[in-house]
């Protein structure tokens, strides 16, 4: 039968010449691995939110036939939202 040893030091365990890892460093390397998911994430729940804010300021409509791209020619200002705060109907809803 073969004798099993076991390994007490922790310094015995590491590779010769290889520098032991920090917490710091691994937090920082897991940090810069999910960064593009990160970003990818902020982008697809920033973007409709931002995209919202620029639409409702624009007498842009879906049916209207031009892009998006093209609402800022409707520009309005804060027109959408007087016209909300004016109304009986939005007010007797909440």
């Amino acid at each position: 039968m073969s004798a099993v040893t076991a390994m007490t030091s922790k310094d015995e365990m590491t590779a010769v010449g290889a520098k032991p890892v920090s917490r710091d460093e691994g937090a920082r390397l897991g940090f810069r691995l999910t960064l593009p998911a990160q970003i990818l994430v902020l982008f697809i729940s920033a973007f409709p939110l931002l995209m919202q804010l620029y639409i409702s300021v624009t007498d842009w409509s879906p049916l209207s036939g031009t892009g998006w791209w093209n609402a800022w020619s409707m520009w309005n200002s804060f027109a959408n939202y007087t016209d909300l705060a004016a109304d009986a109907r939005f007010w007797s809803a909440l």
